[in-house]
């Protein structure tokens, strides 16, 4: 059930992206009536990036603090979707200036992880396993792994854990309605 939710999800991503595409090609989109800053739509993207990765990963802290992934952003930063479609449209114009945000992003996802992880700038990187799909492969999951590598990762879903809550606390817990 949570798998389609991802789903629907990335379809309206696609959708949007693809709507930016289209208005591009078109000679360019018309200034939204609430145009965001590019800050707050830097921001705006940063939380939908985390929220669809907790979503995926650990779907039940977002359960567990009654947050609705689909309503959390539009509460949060008190505007509708059609003013974040027609900002992203806007914003995806300018594909380099799109580009960078993107980039800004990624680098706060990465500081966040790595801080998460408790990393420390020059630490070595863990090895990944390369199956040419980008993904890991379905066999690294199923390594046996020693005593200290399961407290390791253990360790590691707390922080992801306790970081996730943290970060929902900044703003008041949204009901969902069922």
């Amino acid at each position: 059930m949570r798998n389609l939710s991802v789903l629907n999800g990335m379809k309206k991503t696609a959708f949007i992206i693809l709507s930016a595409i289209a208005l591009y090609s078109c000679g360019g989109p018309e200034k939204p009536k609430k145009l965001l800053s590019e800050k707050q739509m830097e921001d705006i993207l940063y939380d939908v990036s985390l929220l669809q990765s907790i979503n995926s990963f650990m779907p039940k802290v977002l359960d567990d603090n009654n947050v609705n992934s689909a309503t959390y952003v539009f509460q949060k930063y008190k505007i509708d979707s059609l003013t974040l479609a027609q900002n992203q449209v806007y914003y995806a114009h300018d594909l380099e200036g799109y580009k960078k945000m993107q980039q800004r992003i990624a680098e706060r996802l990465k500081a966040e992880r790595e801080t998460t992880l408790g990393k420390k700038p020059g630490d070595k990187k863990e090895p990944v396993i390369n199956t040419g799909s980008g993904l890991p492969s379905v066999e690294s999951a199923t390594i046996p792994l020693s005593e200290e590598q399961k407290a390791k990762a253990q360790h590691r879903r707390d922080s992801i854990s306790a970081t996730a809550k943290k970060k929902l606390r900044r703003v008041p817990a949204i009901k969902t309605a069922q």
